[in-house]
């Protein structure tokens, strides 16, 4: 047989022959090297120049005509900068064309594919600390585009922490320029059967039928990135199959939480999404099993059902069993004007969003609840809890007849530069007056509490229980104008035991006046009115045996003041503190004489006087003070020192009466213009506290008998001669 097949070959003109040879020289040369690189190290050596972005691997190979391949056990992988993918197929069969790889364009009008298994993981940043920086490339960047993809047996997919198994189809459409170029998905779909959903280590669905449609306009990365991607996104997912059932449960805090475990839900359902708007006819049906384990021995609830309706509007349903003890529950019927979702910010839902919740859940912040009283800035309420509601919304907004109660949370608040924390109940109740206009009030109640300065919140220096924070509104036309101006607050807690009285020092101006010992009482009353502005308002204070410093003389006794705050600005931190009210009582000292002095008390009260919360403190106004004797205010001018016989008896003659200017500023302390008085005597003063030093002038009068004594670097200068002409000539320290 071979002969007669030369001898023909032989027999053809040579005009044929030539042509002939010169198309099989070439296609044999093209079957020898393209399967010599595809089934030898040579090929992976070509295509992976850059395993660290790009690598592809397979088995077996084959080619029999030019940009037309088969591959087998294939296996790519990729990185970019925010994202790591991997692909592997069982079989890979397609067509390039060969022409466009000369301007750098990869076009694949067609690929097959079969036993697919895909992934893709956020990207971890690796890089060298000695690798230097690339240059970049100035060539142009290759362009992708696979007109259709089709894979068959598509075993797996993933994307971050959803996860698809199952028995699958795909058809895909694909466009991408390198380098940050742009990219398109064509009008690609997926379809899987008996799938299996997970997020994460969660089964979501099993048994399923899944179908996916979707496809993206051509942008760049940087016009779209994360969810902003779905705002130019078209798709279509249609769902059918088991889901897990539902147990609620506590978590390692003790709190309520809902887990998934064992058991058949179903969820069937159809969305059709156009560029961030929800398609009218689309809807999701989901029922499941609702078990408790937090019963001894646990119980079966129930069935819980949620429905999302979307025609001109949205409407969602959630219906979860209520027997008397539940855990948790929660139904709700909710209309959302318009079908647009605002992805990057669900919050701005709310204004569009009405119906009615009520439900018992756990929420895992009650920082919303202070934003229902405006103005309020200076109040923070932070924590979580299990809350029991009974919620009417209308347009965003808590509607009349909402009710809110928190059983237990653990809560924050923030006031005055303190920060008071406890455990509290909480109930909101939103009520409306004639004219409609809404008026919530809260009523917090901390059982037990502890307030500590906000620059130092794990040391607390005041520990009560039953502080009560009342907030509520106020409607009234003729004054008012919105409900920001309509705010109110009550805070009030009684006898919280203050440990160590020197917590107050960092108030004092510690040179001058402090607290070296005891513990006391601390109670507070304050209406807080618009703005932030104090109405009135008060902070109590009791110390008994309480040992204290002031101007160096060493102190011991019972302390009570009544600080009455009134017309004050919250947010400045200044009062005035008109009408307080300052008691000393069962106070011993030791007087100028040198002997040990008990039973002096003092009765202050502040007139025209501004305090200053704010660090550094401070203090300006009058005084009216009811005194004993004078034996301390001597005390601070001529301590230790030769005093005269007849003003040792004046100290002992009688109680007195005392008018004086005080300025506290700092680490100095002011005293001017000081008059005490009583049928018998008079005594007029000035002092000056400024660090450890004390100045100042004092004339005492009895009769026809007068004596100035000056202060100068802690020193007494006595003038017994034209003692009044002297001290008159002494300027005064506060204008």
């Amino acid at each position: 047989m071979t002969m007669p097949v030369r001898a023909r070959w032989r027999g053809l003109p040579r005009a044929v022959r030539w042509p002939v040879l010169a198309l099989i020289a070439p296609y044999a040369s093209y079957l020898l090297l393209g399967n010599l690189l595809l089934n030898t190290p040579l090929g992976p050596a070509a295509l992976n120049r850059k395993p660290d972005t790009f690598a592809m691997h397979w088995g077996p190979g084959l080619t029999w005509w030019p940009g037309r391949l088969v591959l087998w056990d294939v296996d790519l992988q990729g990185h970019s900068t925010r994202n790591s993918w991997n692909v592997s197929a069982q079989r890979m069969s397609g067509q390039i064309r060969l022409l466009p790889l000369l301007h750098r364009q990869l076009l694949v009008p067609q690929l097959h594919a079969r036993g697919v298994r895909g992934g893709m993981q956020a990207a971890v940043a690796i890089q060298a600390a000695d690798s230097p920086a690339r240059p970049p490339s100035t060539a142009p960047a290759w362009t992708l585009q696979f007109d259709r993809i089709i894979a068959e047996q598509v075993q797996a997919l993933s994307l971050r922490q959803l996860h698809i198994e199952g028995d699958g189809q795909l058809q895909l459409g694909l466009f991408k320029q390198l380098r940050g170029g742009p990219m398109e998905l064509f009008p690609s779909r997926a379809v899987f059967e008996k799938a299996r959903v997970r997020w994460g280590k969660d089964e979501v669905m099993r048994n399923g039928q899944l179908r996916i449609e979707a496809s993206i306009v051509r942008h760049a990365p940087d016009q779209a990135r994360g969810l902003a991607l779905l705002q130019i996104t078209d798709a279509l997912v249609a769902v059918h199959g088991d889901t897990a059932a539902l147990d609620v449960t506590r978590n390692a805090q003790g709190r309520h939480t809902v887990a998934t475990r064992a058991g058949k839900g179903r969820v069937d359902g159809e969305l059709r999404w156009r560029r961030g708007t929800l398609q009218p006819g689309s809807q999701l049906q989901w029922r499941a099993p609702l078990h408790d384990s937090t019963r001894a021995p646990a119980a079966f609830l129930g069935e819980l059902a949620t429905q999302l309706q979307v025609e001109e509007n949205m409407r969602l349903q959630v219906s979860m069993p209520e027997p008397a003890d539940a855990g948790l529950t929660l139904d709700a019927d909710l209309r959302v004007r318009g079908r647009q979702l605002p992805l990057q910010s669900m919050r701005s839902l709310l204004p569009r969003t009405s119906g009615h919740a009520r439900l018992h859940w756990q929420l895992s912040s009650l920082s919303w609840i202070p934003a229902l009283f405006p103005d309020v800035d200076w109040l923070t309420l932070e924590g979580d809890g299990l809350v029991d509601a009974d919620l009417r919304i209308d347009r965003g907004q808590l509607g009349a007849g909402s009710r809110l109660q928190v059983p237990h949370v653990r809560a924050q608040v923030g006031v005055m530069g303190h920060t008071i924390n406890g455990q509290a109940t909480a109930d909101l109740r939103v009520d409306a007056d004639a004219k409609g206009q809404l008026l919530p009030a809260l009523a917090l109640q901390m059982q037990q509490f502890s307030i500590a300065h906000r620059d130092a919140p794990q040391r607390p220096f005041v520990q009560g229980r039953d502080l009560r924070l009342d907030l509520q509104t106020r409607a009234d036309t003729h004054t008012l104008r919105t409900l920001r101006d309509a705010t109110r607050a009550h805070l009030v807690f009684d006898n919280a035991r203050v440990p160590d009285l020197r917590a107050y020092n960092r108030y004092l101006p510690q040179q001058q006046l402090r607290f070296d010992g005891g513990n006391g009482v601390l109670s507070g009353d304050l209406q807080i009115e618009p703005g932030g502005r104090i109405g009135k308002g008060g902070l109590r204070i009791g110390a008994r045996a309480a040992r204290l410093q002031f101007a160096g003389l060493a102190l011991r006794g019972d302390v009570d003041a009544d600080l009455r705050l009134q017309r004050g600005d919250l947010r400045a931190e200044t009062f005035s503190l008109d009408a307080s009210r300052i008691q000393l009582s069962n106070v011993g000292f030791t007087g100028p004489n040198g002997q040990r002095r008990d039973g002096w008390w003092a009765r202050v009260v502040l007139e025209n006087t501004r305090m200053q919360w704010r660090q550094p403190m401070a203090v300006d106004g009058r005084v009216r003070i009811q005194v004993r004797d004078l034996e301390f205010l001597m005390s601070l001018y001529a301590r230790d020192s030769w005093i005269p016989n007849w003003m040792l008896q004046l100290m002992d003659a009688g109680q007195a009466q005392v008018t004086a200017r005080v300025q506290w500023q700092g680490e100095t302390v002011i005293v001017d213009r000081l008059q005490a008085r009583n049928e018998r005597f008079q005594v007029d003063a000035r002092l000056r506290l400024q660090g450890t030093q004390r100045s100042g002038s004092l004339l005492a009068r009895w009769g026809v008998l007068s004596a100035a004594v000056g202060l100068r670097n802690d020193t007494p200068q006595w003038h017994l001669l034209r003692a009044p002409e002297w001290y008159q000539a002494q300027p005064d320290l506060l204008r």
